[in-house]
């Protein structure tokens, strides 16, 4: 009987510290805070379908990154973030403005979130336009568009190449002003390369600059 009634009391207090502290997630653990706004364009207005993510603290590499669209109005809400030093940064990639890494830093907002202050709202400008390569892949022989592989290599770090698959239409944002050695291929095909369409000359591009490519891959046999 005691035993019974000593466990209703410890459930009864961690009822109550669940009700008296909501945003506890366990013992231990820092409460998380929230910010929500709104996204604008270059002309101040308020923008739909933009992907806003928020970075808190020391994340680490390869981490998830919280983030939301922007609703018809504009408007963004995302929790359960860290209680830090927080960067907001908002993206559209069909309209060319790169995500993160490749996003600038220019328009992004820094928020801190506290214990005292674990709320903030914020209006954040979308970022500018990102250095693109767009185009389609497709069997040189009939024409049929073709899934494939890309291999991007920055020529500056011989021993780190990026690795990733795309359907047929692709879009791939790359660091400006970098020069970059670009492979295309896909089973049953040949493989594309970059400089072997361009006269040797390594794939380099200005800032904000967008380039245009039909590949074709020629069939194995």
């Amino acid at each position: 009987m005691i035993r019974w009634k000593l466990l209703a009391v410890f459930a009864a207090l961690f009822f109550l510290g669940v009700v008296a502290m909501p945003r506890h997630i366990a013992a231990g653990q820092a409460f998380t805070g929230s910010i929500n706004g709104i996204v604008i364009d270059a002309r101040g207005k308020p923008l739909a379908g933009a992907w806003v993510s928020i970075s808190c603290g020391n994340r680490p590499l390869g981490g998830r990154i919280p983030g939301a669209f922007s609703d018809e109005r504009g408007h963004f809400a995302i929790d359960s973030l860290e209680l830090d030093k927080c960067t907001v940064t908002a993206c559209k990639e069909e309209d060319n403005i790169p995500c993160p890494p490749f996003s600038s830093s220019a328009h992004s907002i820094q928020v801190t979130l506290t214990a005292k202050e674990p709320f903030a709202t914020v209006k954040v400008r979308l970022g500018e336009k990102g250095t693109v390569i767009t185009g389609m892949v497709r069997d040189a022989t009939s024409g049929k568009p073709l899934d494939a592989s890309f291999e991007l290599h920055l020529l500056k770090f011989p021993n780190q190449n990026t690795w990733m698959s795309s359907p047929a239409n692709f879009r791939i944002f790359i660091a400006p002003s970098k020069d970059y050695s670009l492979n295309v291929s896909a089973p049953g095909y040949r493989d594309w390369s970059y400089a072997d369409h361009n006269g040797s000359k390594p794939l380099r591009l200005a800032p904000r600059a967008h380039l245009h490519l039909d590949v074709k891959l020629e069939p194995l046999s």
